[in-house]
C-alpha cells in the first residue's frame, strides 16, 4: 500500500507535467488565444487538469468556437480540437442593432449595425441577456424554448432559406422564407408535421411560380392555405 502511494504522489507531482499544448480546427482564433482561454498551463500536470473545465471555458470565452475537445496524450502532450462557427445563421435585433448568433442561439458578438447579408432575422421579444459566449435570454423564457423547437422541426424536414423567424408571441409564430413567401406556424404543436408541409408547398410553389409572394396558413391543423397577400410584409 504504501508504494501505491508513493506512486501515485510521484506521478501527481513530479512526472506527467504538462510540455507541449497544440490547437488543430482554429482559423478565427490563434493557438495562443485558445489556450489562454483553456487556462491550461505548461508544468502543470497532466492528470490533475480539468479537461472538461477548460473545454467549457474554450467555448464560453471564444464564442465562435461551436465545440471544444481536449484530450491527454502521454506522456506530457494536451492536443485541443476545436470546431468554429463557419457562419452566422441567426441574428437578433436589440436596442438599435443586431446580436449575432450561432445555431444554438449562443451570442456570438453584439453591436453590428445592419442586418448581415445571408442572416437570418430573428424576434424574440425583449431581450434580457445577450452576453457573449452564452445563450440568448428572452424576457418570455418560451420564445426560445418555442424557437429552438421550430429550428429542430425545420432542420428535420429539410426547409432551408428561411429568411426570418418571430417567436415574440409563441402562440401564433411566424416566419418567411427567400423574403417573399410568410408562413403562420401557430403554435409549438404538431411542428413536425407543419414544418414538413411548408417545406412540400414551398417546393412546389418554386417549381412553377418561384417569384410568387403570399402567405401560408399552417395552423389548421393537417392543412396548408395558400393566400395571394403577405402577413408580414416585405
Amino acid at each position: 500500500m504504501l508504494l501505491i502511494a508513493v506512486c501515485t504522489v510521484l506521478c501527481l507531482t513530479v512526472f506527467f507535467k504538462i510540455e507541449t499544448i497544440t490547437v488543430t480546427g482554429n482559423t478565427r482564433y490563434t493557438q495562443e488565444e485558445i489556450i489562454a482561454a483553456s487556462g491550461i498551463q505548461t508544468g502543470k500536470n497532466l492528470f490533475l487538469t480539468n479537461v472538461e473545465k477548460a473545454a467549457a471555458q474554450i467555448e464560453s470565452g471564444k464564442p465562435y468556437v461551436r465545440t471544444a475537445q481536449i484530450r491527454r496524450k502521454l506522456p506530457a502532450s494536451i492536443e485541443i480540437t476545436v470546431e468554429e462557427t463557419a457562419a452566422v445563421p441567426f441574428a437578433v435585433r436589440s436596442g438599435e442593432g443586431y446580436i449575432l448568433l450561432d445555431r444554438d442561439l449562443k451570442v456570438l458578438e453584439k453591436g453590428s449595425g445592419d442586418l448581415p447579408e445571408g442572416v437570418a432575422e430573428l424576434r424574440l421579444g425583449n431581450v434580457t441577456d445577450a452576453q457573449e459566449g452564452r445563450m440568448v435570454q428572452a424576457e418570455n423564457s418560451d420564445a426560445t424554448a418555442a424557437l429552438q423547437q421550430l429550428l429542430a422541426a425545420a432542420d428535420r424536414a429539410g426547409l432551408a432559406g428561411v429568411t426570418y423567424y418571430d417567436v415574440s408571441d409563441p402562440a401564433n409564430m411566424l416566419l418567411t422564407y427567400d423574403g417573399r413567401l410568410d408562413a403562420v406556424v401557430g403554435g409549438t404543436e404538431n411542428l413536425e408535421k407543419k414544418m414538413a408541409m411548408l417545406a412540400e408547398v414551398i417546393r412546389r410553389n418554386d417549381e412553377t411560380d418561384p417569384q410568387k409572394t403570399g402567405t401560408i396558413d399552417l395552423r389548421v391543423s393537417g392543412k396548408a392555405y395558400l393566400s395571394g397577400k403577405r402577413t408580414i410584409g416585405s
